[in-house]
């Protein structure tokens, strides 16, 4: 039973005249009752709703999942992007040591520091060669010299390139890299090998 019970009941039997009542006293009224089972059964069948049950919406529950699902299943593939992941596969399943370089964070505002920074990350390669260095954003760390911001960023760019010339004759050490924004890239860097040219048409996201 729901609602005022008094206002459905009792009020008719007080309304019409005085009648005593004392605390403890049991009315007991004539009315159809029934379980209420309609609200338990439609939460349990809500709660066995699965993709499939819904029709006509393949193409927003595709996005849905990327969106919503995989964020909440696989949390740690949102900090690297399919470009790293994919250099990430090549390095194991070649057994090859892997150096990743994130254009933004591989930027310090300290004189020197960034260029230090990338030397190492080099250095390291060479030492455990056979290696992939993959530059993620590449845009960021090495973009064209007329669009620098300063003298700080050119020389960013001009140690990359040397950096990149140096291992030109290195087979065993590989850079690839990611942008979404190639036509910010120095065009220096599509002279500097072959094999970091295959590497940019791949890895090139849309």
């Amino acid at each position: 039973l729901t609602g005022n019970l008094f206002e459905v009941f009792l009020k008719s039997y007080f309304g019409n005249s005085y009648r005593p009542v004392i605390k403890g006293d049991t009315f007991i009224v004539n009315a159809p009752m029934r379980r209420s089972e309609q609200r338990e059964d439609e939460k349990e069948h809500l709660d066995k709703i699965r993709y499939e049950d819904i029709g006509g919406v393949r193409k927003q529950l595709a996005q849905i999942k990327q969106m919503v699902e995989l964020p909440l299943r696989h949390p740690q593939l949102l900090s690297q992007s399919r470009e790293t992941m994919m250099a990430r596969a090549i390095a194991n399943e070649t057994g090859a040591f892997f150096f990743l370089i994130n254009g933004p964070e591989s930027i310090s505002k300290m004189s020197g520091e960034s260029e230090s920074n990338l030397r190492k990350a080099f250095g390291e390669c060479e030492k455990n060669a056979p290696a992939i260095l993959f530059i993620d954003k590449l845009d960021v760390t090495a973009p064209k010299r007329e669009k620098t911001n300063g003298k700080a960023e050119r020389h960013i760019v001009l140690k990359l390139l040397t950096l990149m010339d140096g291992i030109k004759y290195r087979p065993q050490v590989i850079v690839s890299a990611a942008t979404n924004r190639p036509n910010s890239i120095d065009t220096l860097w599509v002279d500097l090998t072959v094999k970091l040219i295959l590497s940019l048409r791949m890895l090139l996201v849309d």
